[in-house]
């Protein structure tokens, strides 16, 4: 693996020592049995009174109070203040790292996500953490910061956290790593899957793969389901992929597929199924004007969608994306079927929450082209004269 390179800062920063698990968690046991007691006691007392109060024996009161209090207890270190010992460590390194990084707001960010113990509340903000911490890679420009980032990135890589869904999913921090190393990941271009491919099992089980992760397990395109569609109905469904741009004299045929949109054909009118991918932590190519992965995505979809059909999707009201959508052309419309622009209940779960109809703007993009067409031809008459 490729070494990290880059001057050093005059305050050199070392590593902060990996946390002791066992003495840690020993200490967390123990206060949370501390507070169990606690509570188990207090309400011990209370059930003594009532007992008292009510002429029943104490004894029962006593322990039904202590049962009681118990359970509550329980239940209250769910929520406890206490951080679980990976998140307890990556606080600590926050607070080294932050006078060192411009991206305080991506700090801040990721901070948010640790200190809810490491669980998706939404499946895009696992989106959100890696775009976060993508941010903080770039900006570190010492090598001993970097240094400090990338013990933290190892230590918690392949960390299984919970996501929106209630499914386990895992950490994959290998893409932030190696741009530490400057081993940078070149997105191939779009390109429209392929479903008599002779690799496209192996194609749409890292397409599963990578909605499980970002969607959640409900809204989960299986692989059979998808080659079903492609195979039986192509003219419906369209499926188009950005890979990892595989290097010169390499033995791989094929880079992993990084992301990827699926769009559905329904009563004439396109709809943006799917639009999910992996770290964003990949290199901006000159004529890609750095853009991420979904906005190439975008654009090669709107560059080969049929003008003369509508293209919408739906999106969760909370979406952080949709000042993203609306920057490419598309725009918040009242769903026709119930005439709202607000649908109520649309996610019913993971977790339950309204949804937000959007439509591309086909007069914008034109209106764009037409724009960028005239801009070219004053640039080339400027040249020329």
């Amino acid at each position: 693996m490729a070494m990290i390179t880059g001057p050093i800062s005059e305050q050199q920063l070392q590593p902060l020592p990996l946390p002791k698990s066992e003495s840690i968690t020993t200490k967390k046991v123990m206060n949370y049995a501390g507070f169990i007691f606690t509570m188990g006691l207090v309400c011990s007392y209370v059930g003594a009174s009532f007992a008292i109060v009510y002429e029943v024996a104490i004894w029962q009161g006593v322990i039904l109070g202590a049962l009681i209090g118990a359970v509550i207890g329980i239940a209250l270190s769910r929520f406890s203040p206490i951080l679980p010992i990976k998140e307890a460590y990556a606080c600590k390194v926050f607070k080294v790292i932050a006078p060192h990084t411009e991206e305080k707001q991506a700090l801040a960010d990721v901070q948010k996500i640790f200190n809810k113990a490491l669980s998706f509340s939404q499946t895009y903000e696992n989106h959100q953490l890696h775009d976060a911490i993508t941010s903080i890679t770039k900006s570190l420009k010492y090598l001993d910061h970097k240094q400090v980032w990338d013990t933290f990135l190892e230590y918690m890589d392949q960390t299984q956290v919970q996501n929106a869904d209630g499914e386990m999913i895992t950490l994959d921090f290998a893409a932030e790593r190696d741009l530490l190393r400057e081993k940078e990941i070149f997105p191939s271009d779009p390109k429209e899957l392929d479903p008599s491919d002779e690799y496209i099992l192996e194609d749409l089980a890292q397409l599963e793969a990578i909605q499980k992760v970002n969607l959640g397990k409900e809204y989960t395109f299986s692989q059979e389901e998808m080659l079903n569609k492609l195979q039986e109905d192509p003219e419906k469904n369209r499926c188009v992929v950005i890979r990892r741009q595989v290097e010169e004299g390499s033995e791989e045929d094929r880079g992993e597929i990084l992301g990827f949109i699926w769009v559905t054909l329904r009563d004439e009118e396109y709809f943006l199924e799917k639009i999910a991918h992996k770290s964003n932590a990949i290199a901006r190519k000159r004529d890609a004007l750095n853009l991420g992965i979904k906005e190439l995505l975008l654009i090669k979809l709107i560059d080969t969608q049929p003008h003369d059909k509508k293209l919408s999707l739906y999106m969760r009201i909370s979406d952080p994306a949709i000042p993203l959508y609306k920057k490419w052309a598309f725009k918040l419309v009242k769903d026709e079927q119930r005439d709202l622009y607000e649908l109520p209940d649309y996610y019913p779960s993971s977790p339950k929450e309204n949804a937000y109809k959007m439509m591309l703007d086909w007069g914008e993009i034109e209106r764009r082209i037409q724009a960028a067409q005239e801009a070219q031809a004053a640039q080339r008459t400027q040249q020329t004269a």
